[in-house]
Parts: structure tokens; sequence; C-alpha cells
């Protein structure tokens, strides 16, 4: 396992939301782990999809991204499990870095665009 830096943006693009996080984390062959604030995020990545869960006392997000089926999954332990379909936009993989956009829907309809980018150096 690497220790790494790492400067993580998560931009809402619907709402024009932005979260960026610089911190260290730990690489393990092609996962991630680190924390933003209290959130336990892990990406776990290749060149033919992205899994990235967000996970604290109140919830766990799953988000599965890939060309082929891309879900979200939220748990909220006070209301239980919701479900959504999402559509992966732009998905690259860089030696250092990625870049993703997707969009969350529900029923056919678009409910919010994301961009997530993520850069780390091994220290």
């Amino acid at each position: 396992m690497e220790k790494i830096k790492l400067n993580s943006t998560l931009l809402n693009i619907s709402e024009n939301e932005k979260n960026i996080c610089i911190t260290q984390g730990l690489k393990n062959n092609n996962r991630i782990i680190y924390y933003d604030n209290n959130i336990k995020v892990s990406v776990e990545y290749d060149i033919h999809f992205l899994k990235i869960t967000r996970s604290c006392e109140e919830y766990i997000l799953n988000i599965s991204l890939s060309n082929k089926k891309s879900t979200i999954t939220y748990d909220v332990k006070s209301i239980g499990k919701l479900n959504f379909e999402c559509n992966l936009i732009k998905y690259n993989i860089f030696d250092n870095s990625m870049d993703v956009i997707y969009e969350i829907i529900n029923s056919d309809e678009k409910i919010n665009r994301f961009e997530f980018n993520l850069q780390y150096e091994v220290i």
C-alpha cells in the first residue's frame, strides 16, 4: 500500500455546488481510500468501470459507473435504500488522475449532473 497526497473535486453541475478535498490517503493497486472530513471515500477503478463509495454514520452511497450499466444506491440509515440509474457521460483515467461526468436519472428524467476529478501523487 502506498501513501498518497490527493486533491479531489466533486462538482454538482446542476446546482453549481463544489466540494474540494485536499488530503492524504492510501492507494493499493486500483483502489484509493481517503477521508473527506468525516466521510470515508473508497475509489476502485480500471479502464472499464469506476466505483465510488462514500460512507459515514448516517449513510452509505455506492456509485457504480461503466459504459454498460451505471447505478447509484443511497442507503440512508434513517429511511432505507434509494436506487437510481445513471448515465456515464465522460470517463478518463490517466497515470495519476481521473475525470468523470455522470448524470443521475429517475424514470428517464435527469435529476442531477456531477463532475468528479481526482489527482494524486505518491509521497
